[in-house]
């Protein structure tokens, strides 16, 4: 059985220093192995989240986010939806009461993070678009942004301090 190391990331600021916040990440492997090899996963294909109307959503998240519509089964109920970069969204039209996001200490979490270059900008329109912001602060490692979507999922989005 292969022992559990803790490794802890540190982040730059801009100026290549370190930045006031570290990470600590889990591994069974010792530093500077390939992992890769025996991995029996290879990525990240794409993320589910419930929504209450498909065209709806469809057209938020194009509209409001910059996805892209890439597949949609009526008769599923269900689309998929891409950025530039990264896993593909799937939306699944629920009647469910159901969302994507989890309380930590009594505290609603996004399950979706994304990434931005653009931070300020897409908290000035989401704002115009009266959507609501429940987080947007400067962490020292950069800013982030949380907003609950139409079908009420929280969304999380980070700008690193190395992207301002």
């Amino acid at each position: 059985m292969k022992a559990w190391q803790k490794s802890e990331l540190e982040l730059l600021n801009e100026d290549g220093h370190p930045a006031p916040r570290r990470f600590c990440c889990w591994s069974s492997e010792p530093k500077g192995a390939n992992k890769m090899n025996d991995a029996f996963l290879t990525k990240l294909e794409h993320m589910q989240i419930p929504v209450r109307d498909l065209d709806q959503s469809i057209h938020w998240y194009v509209t409001n986010l910059g996805f892209q519509l890439t597949g949609k089964s009526i008769e599923h109920h269900h689309a998929f939806l891409s950025l530039e970069e990264g896993p593909m969204l799937m939306l699944w039209e629920t009647k469910e009461d159901t969302h994507a996001n989890f309380k930590f200490n009594g505290q609603t979490m996004p399950v979706l993070l994304f990434n931005t270059r653009e931070i300020h900008t897409l908290h000035d329109h989401l704002k115009s678009k009266n959507v609501e912001i429940t987080f947007y602060q400067d962490e020292g490692f950069g800013w982030v942004l949380k907003f609950i979507d139409l079908n009420g999922n929280m969304w999380g989005v980070i700008q690193l301090n190395n992207c301002i």
